[in-house]
């Protein structure tokens, strides 16, 4: 994937420079270092205590609650900063609030779906890693046809029609997944992998248009960087809260002879969702547990 976006991306930046032109006025930018400290130690914090919930135990309150103060004090802080790196002052702004907390729910889902749908499709449904990887990637082809036509909806109508359709589409993909079952087969899984796709598809794009023209363009740099920073957000804890969901699930359906003789989440998986080894019964029916675990809605 690393070498086909080299020439994506360099096709990209020739484009910008014959076909965007711009008239800057040069003036001198002050880079606000407590700001990006305290930026760093609130996310950093509040995402290492999902990741080791299950291992700190009750360590990771504090933790996570030192996150949330860094992150009281950025914005404190961003108030009276010239040049803020998250400019909290635009959150003002409904259709911006509205946006940025979409592109965060948006990529959450998207991270969850992108990190265990491809584990059930191999360890539940007993398929192969490459069938799992294309249910997966079924997901990233869908997208880029739904950004093809959330470009023409919203030229034609509004970014809203846009928003409402991806909405719509990712709670249909939501209900197909929560329907899954080992014997839906693996068109099932492809089906709800290819309309999440097509609903992010449809909402990712609208919702940075749609911040983009809300404000001047002096600001639209920072509105920008707005979404994209609760883009990356949602990325960065969106995963570790499946897990801890996951996780959470797992412990409640299976026994506890399982838990005391793996020790930890991820091996205990892994032996209740290892295939057999005996040529004679290849497809043996997994324990329990493992059903409960992933059938818990």
């Amino acid at each position: 994937m690393f070498w086909v976006n080299l020439p994506i991306g360099a096709a990209a930046i020739l484009m910008y420079a014959l076909f965007l032109h711009e008239r800057l006025t040069p003036r001198e930018h002050r880079i606000d270092w407590p700001g990006g400290v305290l930026l760093t130690l609130g996310v950093g914090m509040v995402l290492f205590a999902l990741v080791q919930a299950r291992t700190l135990g009750l360590g990771s309150i504090p933790l996570a609650l030192c996150g949330l103060a860094a992150l009281a004090l950025l914005a404190m802080h961003e108030r009276r900063t010239p040049e803020p790196p998250v400019p909290f002052r635009l959150w003002h702004n409904r259709i911006i609030a509205l946006g940025c907390l979409g592109a965060f729910g948006t990529v959450t889902v998207m991270m969850g779906v992108s990190a265990f749908l491809p584990t059930y499709v191999q360890g539940v449904m007993r398929r192969s890693p490459t069938i799992a990887g294309f249910a997966l990637g079924c997901q990233s082809v869908s997208w880029t046809f739904g950004t093809l036509a959330a470009a023409r909806v919203m030229i034609r109508v509004s970014y809203r029609a846009s928003v409402i359709i991806g909405g719509a589409l990712l709670v249909a993909a939501a209900v197909l997944l929560a329907l899954l079952q080992p014997s839906s087969g693996i068109v099932w899984a492809v089906a709800a992998s290819l309309v999440m796709g097509l609903g992010i598809g449809f909402c990712a794009p609208a919702f940075l248009v749609s911040i983009q023209t809300s404000v001047g363009w002096d600001e639209r740099g920072a509105a920008t960087g707005a979404n994209m920073f609760m883009r990356v957000l949602g990325a960065s804890w969106g995963r570790p809260c499946s897990e801890q969901f996951l996780i959470s699930a797992s412990i409640a359906a299976c026994p506890a002879p399982v838990t005391q003789s793996t020790g930890c989440w991820s091996r205990r998986c892994a032996v209740i969702s290892a295939p057999s080894k005996s040529p004679a019964s290849p497809r043996r029916s997994r324990p329990h547990c493992m059903r409960s675990i992933w059938s818990w809605h």
